[in-house]
Protein backbone atom coordinates (compact mmCIF):
# COMPACT_ATOMS: atom_id res chain seq x y z
CA UNK A 1 0.00 0.00 0.00
CA UNK A 2 1.30 3.54 -0.83
CA UNK A 3 0.72 7.31 -0.09
CA UNK A 4 0.28 9.80 -2.82
CA UNK A 5 0.93 13.67 -2.30
CA UNK A 6 1.05 16.64 -4.66
CA UNK A 7 3.50 19.28 -3.28
CA UNK A 8 2.81 22.14 -4.51
CA UNK A 9 4.19 26.12 -3.42
CA UNK A 10 4.18 29.74 -4.66
CA UNK A 11 1.52 30.39 -6.13
CA UNK A 12 0.99 33.97 -5.59
CA UNK A 13 -2.70 34.14 -6.84
CA UNK A 14 -3.67 37.74 -6.91
CA UNK A 15 -6.90 39.90 -7.05
CA UNK A 16 -6.54 42.41 -9.90
CA UNK A 17 -6.07 42.03 -13.65
CA UNK A 18 -5.22 39.47 -15.82
CA UNK A 19 -2.91 37.73 -13.59
CA UNK A 20 -5.90 37.16 -11.46
CA UNK A 21 -7.58 34.99 -13.92
CA UNK A 22 -4.46 33.19 -14.60
CA UNK A 23 -3.52 32.40 -11.19
CA UNK A 24 -7.08 31.07 -10.91
CA UNK A 25 -6.80 28.67 -14.17
CA UNK A 26 -3.58 27.68 -12.49
CA UNK A 27 -5.03 26.71 -9.48
CA UNK A 28 -8.20 24.53 -11.23
CA UNK A 29 -5.25 22.57 -12.87
CA UNK A 30 -3.53 22.06 -9.85
CA UNK A 31 -6.91 20.61 -8.41
CA UNK A 32 -7.74 18.39 -11.84
CA UNK A 33 -4.79 17.02 -11.56
CA UNK A 34 -4.53 16.22 -7.98
CA UNK A 35 -8.00 14.47 -8.55
CA UNK A 36 -6.67 12.84 -11.95
CA UNK A 37 -3.33 10.93 -10.10
CA UNK A 38 -4.99 10.95 -7.86
CA UNK A 39 -3.79 12.25 -4.82
CA UNK A 40 -4.42 11.53 -1.20
CA UNK A 41 -2.91 14.65 0.14
CA UNK A 42 -2.59 18.33 -1.74
CA UNK A 43 0.37 20.36 0.44
CA UNK A 44 0.23 23.79 -0.34
CA UNK A 45 3.69 25.29 1.19
CA UNK A 46 3.36 28.78 1.63
CA UNK A 47 2.73 31.91 -0.71
CA UNK A 48 -0.40 30.72 -2.48
CA UNK A 49 -1.62 34.19 -1.83
CA UNK A 50 0.72 37.23 -2.58
CA UNK A 51 -0.50 39.27 0.45
CA UNK A 52 -3.14 39.21 2.45
CA UNK A 53 -4.74 41.77 0.80
CA UNK A 54 -5.24 39.14 -2.02
CA UNK A 55 -6.23 36.38 0.49
CA UNK A 56 -8.87 38.58 1.60
CA UNK A 57 -10.05 39.05 -1.97
CA UNK A 58 -9.74 35.30 -3.56
CA UNK A 59 -10.67 33.53 -0.33
CA UNK A 60 -14.16 32.57 -1.88
CA UNK A 61 -12.78 31.51 -5.28
CA UNK A 62 -10.24 29.58 -3.72
CA UNK A 63 -12.54 27.64 -1.28
CA UNK A 64 -14.58 27.29 -4.62
CA UNK A 65 -11.90 25.54 -6.48
CA UNK A 66 -10.88 23.04 -3.54
CA UNK A 67 -14.65 21.94 -3.48
CA UNK A 68 -13.57 20.16 -6.44
CA UNK A 69 -10.78 18.39 -5.21
CA UNK A 70 -10.61 14.90 -3.45
CA UNK A 71 -7.29 15.33 -2.16
CA UNK A 72 -7.04 16.34 1.80
CA UNK A 73 -5.41 19.71 1.29
CA UNK A 74 -2.94 21.08 3.86
CA UNK A 75 -2.37 25.02 3.72
CA UNK A 76 1.05 25.84 5.11
CA UNK A 77 1.36 30.11 5.30
CA UNK A 78 4.61 31.58 3.54
CA UNK A 79 5.76 35.04 3.49
CA UNK A 80 3.38 36.53 1.40
CA UNK A 81 0.25 35.48 3.47
CA UNK A 82 1.61 37.27 6.34
CA UNK A 83 2.28 40.96 3.92
CA UNK A 84 0.21 43.83 4.99
CA UNK A 85 -1.46 41.29 8.35
CA UNK A 86 -0.76 43.67 11.00
CA UNK A 87 -2.64 42.27 13.81
CA UNK A 88 -4.80 40.02 11.12
CA UNK A 89 -4.73 37.06 12.09
CA UNK A 90 -5.22 33.99 8.92
CA UNK A 91 -6.61 31.30 11.75
CA UNK A 92 -10.18 33.84 11.55
CA UNK A 93 -10.59 33.46 7.74
CA UNK A 94 -12.45 30.01 6.28
CA UNK A 95 -10.36 28.11 3.52
CA UNK A 96 -13.09 26.03 3.05
CA UNK A 97 -11.83 22.42 2.69
CA UNK A 98 -7.71 23.60 3.25
CA UNK A 99 -6.75 23.01 6.51
CA UNK A 100 -4.83 26.17 7.60
CA UNK A 101 -1.66 24.88 9.55
CA UNK A 102 -0.44 28.19 11.04
CA UNK A 103 0.62 27.64 14.57
CA UNK A 104 4.22 28.43 15.15
CA UNK A 105 6.67 27.54 15.67
CA UNK A 106 5.57 24.00 14.73
CA UNK A 107 2.11 21.61 14.85
CA UNK A 108 2.18 17.57 14.43
CA UNK A 109 -1.07 16.17 12.79
CA UNK A 110 -1.69 12.85 12.24
CA UNK A 111 -4.14 12.06 9.06
CA UNK A 112 -4.89 9.21 7.36
CA UNK A 113 -6.55 5.69 8.88
CA UNK A 114 -5.82 2.05 8.65
CA UNK A 115 -2.05 0.69 7.76
CA UNK A 116 -1.12 4.08 6.37
CA UNK A 117 -1.40 7.18 8.71
CA UNK A 118 1.11 9.91 7.86
CA UNK A 119 2.62 12.57 10.50
CA UNK A 120 2.56 16.36 9.06
CA UNK A 121 4.98 18.40 10.85
CA UNK A 122 4.07 22.17 9.51
CA UNK A 123 6.71 24.97 10.16
CA UNK A 124 4.94 28.10 9.22
CA UNK A 125 7.12 30.66 7.55
CA UNK A 126 8.80 32.80 10.49
CA UNK A 127 11.55 35.29 10.75
CA UNK A 128 13.57 32.92 13.55
CA UNK A 129 14.41 29.48 13.41
CA UNK A 130 17.22 29.27 15.78
CA UNK A 131 15.40 27.78 18.49
CA UNK A 132 14.60 24.79 16.47
CA UNK A 133 15.94 21.98 19.03
CA UNK A 134 13.57 23.52 21.87
CA UNK A 135 10.64 23.05 19.94
CA UNK A 136 8.45 20.49 21.65
CA UNK A 137 7.51 17.94 18.51
CA UNK A 138 6.70 14.71 20.05
CA UNK A 139 8.13 11.61 18.77
CA UNK A 140 7.72 10.19 15.48
CA UNK A 141 4.95 7.31 16.25
CA UNK A 142 3.75 6.87 12.09
CA UNK A 143 5.48 4.75 9.50
CA UNK A 144 5.87 8.21 7.60
CA UNK A 145 6.62 11.75 8.61
CA UNK A 146 6.29 14.67 6.08
CA UNK A 147 7.63 18.14 7.06
CA UNK A 148 5.51 21.34 5.19
CA UNK A 149 7.89 24.48 5.47
CA UNK A 150 8.41 27.77 3.72
CA UNK A 151 12.16 29.05 3.58
CA UNK A 152 15.76 28.78 2.83
CA UNK A 153 17.67 25.58 2.97
CA UNK A 154 21.02 26.06 4.00
CA UNK A 155 23.46 24.01 2.17
CA UNK A 156 20.71 23.44 -0.82
CA UNK A 157 22.31 24.78 -4.13
CA UNK A 158 20.45 27.83 -5.53
CA UNK A 159 21.10 29.76 -8.90
CA UNK A 160 17.83 31.42 -8.92
CA UNK A 161 16.23 35.11 -8.47
CA UNK A 162 18.12 36.98 -5.77
CA UNK A 163 15.26 38.29 -4.08
CA UNK A 164 14.13 34.37 -3.06
CA UNK A 165 15.99 34.29 -0.05
CA UNK A 166 14.40 37.55 1.23
CA UNK A 167 12.39 37.50 3.95
CA UNK A 168 13.01 35.45 7.42
CA UNK A 169 16.08 33.48 8.23
CA UNK A 170 18.02 30.25 7.11
CA UNK A 171 16.32 26.95 7.74
CA UNK A 172 19.22 24.04 9.13
CA UNK A 173 18.89 20.71 7.52
CA UNK A 174 19.38 19.20 10.90
CA UNK A 175 15.79 20.34 11.76
CA UNK A 176 14.57 17.93 9.39
CA UNK A 177 16.69 14.94 10.38
CA UNK A 178 16.37 15.78 14.51
CA UNK A 179 12.37 15.37 14.13
CA UNK A 180 12.52 12.28 12.39
CA UNK A 181 11.11 13.94 9.06
CA UNK A 182 11.11 11.74 5.71
CA UNK A 183 10.14 14.19 3.25
CA UNK A 184 10.74 17.96 3.35
CA UNK A 185 8.13 19.50 1.23
CA UNK A 186 9.55 23.26 0.54
CA UNK A 187 8.54 26.26 -0.16
CA UNK A 188 10.05 30.06 -1.02
CA UNK A 189 12.19 29.03 -3.75
CA UNK A 190 10.88 29.64 -7.25
CA UNK A 191 13.64 27.63 -9.06
CA UNK A 192 13.97 23.64 -7.98
CA UNK A 193 17.39 23.49 -6.64
CA UNK A 194 18.71 19.52 -6.59
CA UNK A 195 17.32 17.49 -3.82
CA UNK A 196 19.25 17.26 -1.09
CA UNK A 197 19.83 14.27 1.64
CA UNK A 198 20.30 14.76 5.69
CA UNK A 199 20.35 11.76 7.70
CA UNK A 200 17.62 9.87 5.68
CA UNK A 201 15.76 12.90 5.25
CA UNK A 202 14.82 13.76 1.42
CA UNK A 203 14.38 17.55 1.43
CA UNK A 204 12.81 18.91 -1.78
CA UNK A 205 11.69 22.15 -3.46
CA UNK A 206 8.13 22.30 -5.95
CA UNK A 207 9.55 25.43 -7.59
CA UNK A 208 6.81 28.13 -8.69
CA UNK A 209 3.83 26.28 -9.55
CA UNK A 210 3.20 29.50 -11.89
CA UNK A 211 5.51 32.39 -13.26
CA UNK A 212 5.64 35.13 -10.99
CA UNK A 213 8.20 36.76 -12.23
CA UNK A 214 11.36 37.52 -15.07
CA UNK A 215 14.02 34.68 -14.69
CA UNK A 216 12.14 31.91 -13.77
CA UNK A 217 13.24 29.77 -17.05
CA UNK A 218 11.58 26.32 -17.50
CA UNK A 219 8.37 24.76 -16.73
CA UNK A 220 6.39 25.45 -13.66
CA UNK A 221 4.82 22.68 -11.99
CA UNK A 222 5.19 20.64 -8.68
CA UNK A 223 6.64 17.26 -7.08
CA UNK A 224 4.21 14.01 -7.16
CA UNK A 225 5.62 12.14 -3.73
CA UNK A 226 4.80 8.63 -3.55
CA UNK A 227 5.76 6.71 -0.20
CA UNK A 228 5.82 3.24 -0.47
CA UNK A 229 8.85 1.10 0.75
CA UNK A 230 11.15 3.68 -0.59
CA UNK A 231 10.05 7.94 -1.09
CA UNK A 232 9.88 8.53 -4.77
CA UNK A 233 9.31 11.81 -6.59
CA UNK A 234 9.00 13.32 -9.84
CA UNK A 235 7.99 16.76 -11.34
CA UNK A 236 5.11 17.31 -12.68
CA UNK A 237 3.77 20.16 -15.49
CA UNK A 238 1.52 22.66 -15.26
CA UNK A 239 1.14 23.59 -18.93
CA UNK A 240 -1.42 26.46 -18.14
CA UNK A 241 1.16 28.00 -16.00
CA UNK A 242 2.80 29.02 -19.52
CA UNK A 243 6.99 29.58 -19.28
CA UNK A 244 8.87 32.68 -18.71
CA UNK A 245 10.68 33.41 -21.97
CA UNK A 246 13.49 35.60 -23.02
CA UNK A 247 14.61 36.55 -26.57
CA UNK A 248 17.20 39.04 -27.75
CA UNK A 249 16.91 40.55 -31.45
CA UNK A 250 20.12 41.87 -32.74
CA UNK A 251 19.04 45.24 -35.36
CA UNK A 252 20.77 46.02 -38.13
CA UNK A 253 22.67 49.40 -38.21
CA UNK A 254 19.48 51.49 -40.00
CA UNK A 255 17.27 50.05 -37.20
CA UNK A 256 15.72 47.16 -38.89
CA UNK A 257 15.15 43.42 -37.73
CA UNK A 258 16.73 40.94 -40.20
CA UNK A 259 14.54 38.13 -39.27
CA UNK A 260 12.29 37.56 -36.13
CA UNK A 261 13.35 33.74 -34.59
CA UNK A 262 10.64 33.01 -31.81
CA UNK A 263 11.62 30.57 -28.91
CA UNK A 264 9.99 27.50 -30.04
CA UNK A 265 6.13 27.51 -29.62
CA UNK A 266 4.53 30.08 -27.66
CA UNK A 267 1.83 29.84 -24.98
CA UNK A 268 -0.60 32.09 -24.81
CA UNK A 269 0.05 32.71 -20.76
CA UNK A 270 3.76 32.77 -21.51
CA UNK A 271 5.82 35.63 -20.42
CA UNK A 272 7.80 36.56 -23.39
CA UNK A 273 10.87 39.25 -22.40
CA UNK A 274 12.15 40.54 -26.23
CA UNK A 275 15.87 42.36 -25.68
CA UNK A 276 16.84 44.85 -28.77
CA UNK A 277 20.53 44.82 -28.94
CA UNK A 278 22.73 46.59 -31.91
CA UNK A 279 24.23 50.15 -32.57
CA UNK A 280 21.28 52.12 -34.85
CA UNK A 281 21.97 55.46 -36.50
CA UNK A 282 18.34 56.49 -35.66
CA UNK A 283 17.06 55.35 -32.12
CA UNK A 284 13.38 56.43 -33.30
CA UNK A 285 13.48 53.69 -36.09
CA UNK A 286 14.23 51.62 -32.90
CA UNK A 287 10.93 52.96 -31.05
CA UNK A 288 8.91 52.14 -34.62
CA UNK A 289 9.55 48.54 -34.64
CA UNK A 290 9.09 48.04 -30.94
CA UNK A 291 5.17 49.39 -31.75
CA UNK A 292 5.04 47.00 -33.88
CA UNK A 293 6.34 43.63 -32.23
CA UNK A 294 3.76 45.04 -30.16
CA UNK A 295 1.32 44.50 -32.16
CA UNK A 296 2.39 41.24 -33.78
CA UNK A 297 3.18 39.58 -30.13
CA UNK A 298 1.11 41.18 -27.39
CA UNK A 299 -1.65 38.76 -28.75
CA UNK A 300 0.25 35.62 -28.52
CA UNK A 301 1.58 35.33 -24.68
CA UNK A 302 0.07 36.65 -21.50
CA UNK A 303 2.70 39.27 -20.59
CA UNK A 304 5.00 41.43 -23.12
CA UNK A 305 7.92 43.43 -22.09
CA UNK A 306 10.36 44.75 -24.67
CA UNK A 307 13.66 46.29 -23.86
CA UNK A 308 15.77 48.87 -25.66
CA UNK A 309 18.53 48.88 -22.80
CA UNK A 310 20.72 47.02 -25.16
CA UNK A 311 20.61 50.00 -28.06
CA UNK A 312 23.64 52.48 -28.18
CA UNK A 313 23.45 55.09 -31.20
CA UNK A 314 25.99 56.73 -33.47
CA UNK A 315 24.87 58.42 -36.52
CA UNK A 316 26.05 57.28 -39.87
CA UNK A 317 26.87 53.62 -38.05
CA UNK A 318 25.74 51.91 -41.56
CA UNK A 319 27.80 53.39 -43.68
CA UNK A 320 31.06 52.64 -41.63
CA UNK A 321 33.24 50.17 -43.03
CA UNK A 322 34.39 48.34 -39.75
CA UNK A 323 30.38 48.31 -38.66
CA UNK A 324 29.87 45.96 -41.49
CA UNK A 325 32.71 44.07 -42.14
CA UNK A 326 32.32 42.94 -38.15
CA UNK A 327 28.80 42.57 -38.60
CA UNK A 328 29.14 40.03 -41.50
CA UNK A 329 32.26 37.94 -39.44
CA UNK A 330 29.60 37.60 -36.67
CA UNK A 331 26.91 36.93 -38.67
CA UNK A 332 29.01 34.01 -40.33
CA UNK A 333 29.91 32.38 -37.23
CA UNK A 334 26.46 32.19 -35.71
CA UNK A 335 25.71 29.32 -33.49
CA UNK A 336 22.05 27.18 -33.42
CA UNK A 337 19.82 28.99 -31.17
CA UNK A 338 20.07 26.19 -28.38
CA UNK A 339 23.54 25.91 -28.81
CA UNK A 340 25.59 26.77 -25.48
CA UNK A 341 27.65 29.45 -27.20
CA UNK A 342 24.17 31.00 -28.84
CA UNK A 343 24.17 33.61 -25.70
CA UNK A 344 27.67 34.15 -25.81
CA UNK A 345 27.64 34.77 -29.90
CA UNK A 346 25.41 37.19 -29.03
CA UNK A 347 27.05 39.47 -26.19
CA UNK A 348 30.06 39.10 -28.82
CA UNK A 349 28.03 41.13 -30.77
CA UNK A 350 27.03 43.83 -28.18
CA UNK A 351 30.93 44.10 -27.20
CA UNK A 352 32.18 44.24 -29.97
CA UNK A 353 29.89 46.95 -31.23
CA UNK A 354 30.77 48.92 -28.39
CA UNK A 355 34.27 49.10 -28.47
CA UNK A 356 33.73 49.77 -32.34
CA UNK A 357 31.66 52.96 -31.50
CA UNK A 358 33.91 54.17 -29.15
CA UNK A 359 36.75 53.86 -31.63
CA UNK A 360 34.65 55.81 -34.02
CA UNK A 361 33.81 58.57 -32.13
CA UNK A 362 37.24 59.38 -31.11
CA UNK A 363 38.08 58.85 -34.73
CA UNK A 364 35.79 61.75 -35.61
Amino acid sequence: MSVTILHVADLHLVREGPERDYGLAVLAEIVGLSNELPADYLLLCGDVFDSLADMEALRRPFREALEQVAAQVLFLPGNHEQLGAGRQQLSAFDFGKARLLAARPCELVTLGSGDEPVEFLAIPHQDDYSDYPDWPVPAKQARWRVALAHGVVAGMSYCGPADDEQGGSTLDSDLFSRYQVDYAALGHIHSRPPDFRDDGCLLAYSGSARVWRRGEFGPRGGRLVTLAEEISTRFVDFPSAGCFRSLALPLLPDGTLPGLELPGELHDNDYLEVHLQGLVEDENEVARLGERLQGELAGRVRRLEIDTSGITVLAGAASEPAVRQFLELWENNKPPRDHEDHQMWLRARLLGLEQLKRHLEKAR
